[in-house]
């Protein structure tokens, strides 16, 4: 536990002391990036992440970056992309590090990716949250079985009461993760970008305080809890650099994911605008709104946020908490339910069913599909820590400054 080695990240060599894992006969980083969907995590940012030896997750849902007037053609695009960036992803890592996808739960054609052999076989690991359909795991290890070269299944919590019904859920499909592998999971804390699932809002009036009594009680359940020996646990939300990722394995996590910090690199889809942003945040610029799937998620401020906020039809903590019935009038005001094309969302606030009754009022992936066009009436995720990024760069110098060994006192270079 934390001896000094030396590693290769890009074209040089540096001194870490935090833990590798292994995973099918690989040693592992405890470092890489999330899942971001709509086109951020795609191919070549994964891949080089996964040459490094770290973990590289492909954001799967609306993962073909277009509006498709068809919910059934919609699916069938994203299912194609999905397995197009997967492969090549793979060929990029070059057998090294982890490649993964990720879809949220609330998306439709969770069952077209995680019930596709292309997919579960380019993957090694696939993210799946915020909660979960109940009979997906019976249904992937009944199809699966003892296929040893399929992805495991990573449910995301937020709670360790959601990590531990998942492993529950995961138990009573009889479910076996491949190559005799451990459970694995992800645990997204507060400040992570987007969707936090599972969280009492109130925890959101100090998302510092709240993230280290999550991070210090979420810790010392699994340590005590009798099936640590059998899971591998990942942990997102807030992590910039090595004193972070330091933090997270002294409390006794596997590894690290990290979102925003990779969305701002070279390799990264996300537009030179969204770049932009994520460069220049300020901790008062970022905006905890929910989202239509009826999430809470963190946002850079943007022209359509200060218009929706302004007019009711988003809401914010600050709002949610002062007066939720103030704020359920306001919306109800403003708010038009109209037929979706898409169908991208199970549940949904423009469709308005969607599992709060304040959910977002607009298309979340029109929204994000402008994003990546660096539109300023797009939404752009980023977790709480976005103002401590700094300057854009390549996805190896990131990994560098989350893996290479410094004290608390040095301060990481963030104009590189």
């Amino acid at each position: 536990m934390g001896i000094e080695r030396q590693i290769q990240i890009g074209e040089e060599k540096i001194a870490t002391d935090l833990d590798y894992f292994e995973f099918r006969g690989k040693k592992v980083e405890p470092a890489g990036c999330g899942g971001m969907a709509v086109r951020i995590s795609t191919a070549p940012l994964t891949g080089d992440i996964a040459k490094n030896n770290g973990i590289g997750v492909i954001g799967l849902t609306g993962i073909c970056g277009k509006i498709i007037q068809s919910s059934e053609k919609y699916s069938k695009e994203n299912l194609r992309v999905g397995r197009e960036e997967l492969k090549q992803a793979k060929e990029i890592a070059g057998g090294k590090g982890i490649i993964a996808g990720n879809i949220l739960s609330e998306a439709r054609g969770v069952n077209d990716f995680c019930l596709d052999d292309e997919v579960m076989h380019n993957a090694e690991m696939m993210f799946m949250g915020a909660g979960v359909e109940r009979n997906l795991f019976k249904k992937i290890q009944e199809h699966y079985g003892n296929d040893r070269d399929a992805a495991i299944m990573v449910p995301i919590a937020s709670t360790y009461k959601a990590l531990r019904v998942n492993l529950l859920l995961l138990q009573r499909a009889k479910y076996i993760p491949p190559n005799d592998d451990k459970y694995t999971f992800y645990l997204e804390l507060i400040s992570a970008a987007a969707h936090i699932g599972l969280l009492n809002p109130r925890h959101l009036e100090d998302p510092e305080k709240a993230k280290e009594y999550l991070l210090e009680t979420v810790a010392e359940e699994i340590a005590t809890s009798p099936f640590r020996s059998e899971i591998r646990v990942l942990l997102g939300g807030g992590i910039v650099d090595y004193n972070d990722v330091k933090k997270v394995q002294d409390f006794g996590f596997d590894g690290t994911l990290t979102g925003t910090a990779f969305a701002n690199t070279h390799e990264s889809g996300a537009s030179d605008w969204h770049k932009s942003l994520i460069s220049e945040a300020h901790p008062d610029g970022i905006k905890t709104i929910l989202s239509p799937a009826g999430f809470w998620a963190n946002f850079l401020d943007s022209d359509f946020t200060q218009d929706g906020l302004k007019i009711g039809k988003l809401i914010d903590i600050e709002t949610y908490l002062k007066s939720h019935e103030k704020a359920l009038e306001l919306f109800k005001q403003v708010v038009k339910t109209r037929e979706c094309v898409t169908q991208c969302l199970k549940h949904c606030g423009k469709k308005g069913d969607a599992r709060d009754s304040l959910a977002g009022n607009y298309c979340i992936m029109g929204r994000l599909n402008l994003a990546i066009q660096g539109s300023k009436k797009g939404i752009y995720f980023a977790g709480k820590d976005a103002y401590r990024v700094g300057s854009t760069t390549s996805a190896a110098e990131r990994m560098r400054l989350l893996l290479e060994k410094r004290t608390k006192k040095q301060k990481v270079n963030l104009s590189l």
